[in-house]
């Protein structure tokens, strides 16, 4: 009998991934008629559309950082991957008849060591009574970050998307990088790579094709509670990333960070970023060939400075913070949102709160109220 096959998942991120899960999971029963398994094993705590468990374990015992709704639960911190590969073999045995999809878009951070390769290999002899192969979709980087970078923007204080940017791990941009590892792991005949579709419909029915799933059975009460995440207006979005580190959510000396870096033309960051991006655009455009839908890439520090000018918009959302954001958001000059830190983290961090009004006065030095609060502080920390 010829082999079924194990079908992983493996993101990206910000692809409809979720959307995927959702509708696998919700919809067991109409795979199953079609002869695939989406296992109930894997399935963490706090997530338990996908399979987690088992690409966060290995990322665990690699000492890899963990996404914090993940090692908030003691019994996701309890599964070791060995177990996980265990589990493996017996739905393996188990299910010889049958295709078996896992899915988890965790499995990209494998693409940050090349010992990863070992863990691919460990997957594909755990599972020996099916062939292995990964699908992958691909985005339009900038598309991709700037979504990255909405979503983020709501969790917790952000640099400006220029540095954010500049921050990303190779990895998370250049989606080469990930596929020359799987590639190389299950050979490149087992790596099916597809463009996300933003229309949730055209999305999943990209992905039924692919594995043969009838696509009109969809229409399903199951299939409605799926939904996809919603990204705050660019104004929004910027004035949360401001306040929040205002209001010094996580840590001053972030804020203090976050509002003081920035990307100057011809400096050290900036051409850093610019073949940042080069190397990520060529990567990307050598991958389009072979996607099933090609996606225009306009990833350039232009663009990234486009949308940078858009994340500043004012927003016109009446947010439920300690300072009043309207004010805030008219505060355009620099010297204004030091002075509003200094307020804010005087008496919780006074040495950052001297680097604000301090950086305050070099940008205003005339500036009365802004002279009186460095004087003091000056006098305070002397």
């Amino acid at each position: 009998m010829k082999k079924k096959n194990l079908f992983i998942h493996i993101g990206y991120f910000k692809t409809g991934t979720s959307t995927i899960q959702r509708f696998c999971s919700d919809n067991t029963s109409l795979l199953s008629n079609s002869g695939i398994l989406y296992p109930s094993q894997f399935r963490p705590e706090n997530n338990e559309t996908n399979h987690g468990l088992l690409s966060l374990s290995a990322m665990r015992e690699k000492g890899l950082a963990l996404p914090l709704w993940f090692s908030r639960s003691s019994r996701n911190m309890a599964e070791s991957f060995s177990a996980c590969l265990s589990e493996i073999s017996k739905i393996s045995d188990q299910n010889e008849d049958k295709d078996i999809l896992i899915s988890s878009e965790e499995f990209v951070h494998f693409s940050f060591d090349s010992s990863s390769e070992r863990l691919i290999s460990d997957i594909a002899n755990a599972a020996y009574n099916h062939n292995i192969s990964a699908i992958c979709y691909l985005r339009d980087p900038l598309s991709y970050l700037t979504s990255w970078y909405l979503q983020v923007s709501k969790e917790h204080p952000t640099p400006k998307f220029s540095i954010f940017t500049a921050r990303q791990p190779e990895y998370q941009i250049n989606h080469k990088k990930t596929i020359d590892l799987w590639s190389r792991s299950l050979g490149k005949e087992n790596i099916h790579i597809f463009s996300y579709d933003k229309h949730k419909d055209k999305h999943l029915e990209n992905f039924c094709d692919f594995l043969h799933i009838p696509y009109q059975e969809i229409d399903s009460p199951a299939a409605s509670k799926i939904i996809e995440n919603k990204s705050k207006p660019f104004g929004e979005a910027e004035a949360l990333r401001r306040i929040k580190c205002l209001n010094k959510i996580i840590d001053p000396h972030l804020a203090y960070n976050t509002i003081h870096n920035s990307l100057r033309k011809n400096s050290a960051d900036y051409n850093q970023l610019e073949a940042h991006l080069e190397a990520a655009i060529e990567d990307y455009s050598s991958l389009t060939s072979h996607l099933k839908l090609n996606d225009i890439n306009n990833l350039t520090i232009d663009s990234i400075f486009e949308i940078e000018s858009k994340l500043n918009q004012p927003s016109s959302a009446k947010l439920p913070l300690s300072i009043n954001p309207d004010n805030f958001i008219k505060c355009t000059e620099m010297a204004d949102i030091y002075r509003e830190l200094f307020y804010l983290t005087t008496g919780r961090d006074d040495l950052s709160a001297h680097k604000f009004i301090e950086e305050a006065h070099r940008l205003r030095p005339s500036g009365p109220l802004i002279k009186r609060l460095f004087d003091y502080s000056k006098l305070f920390n002397s």
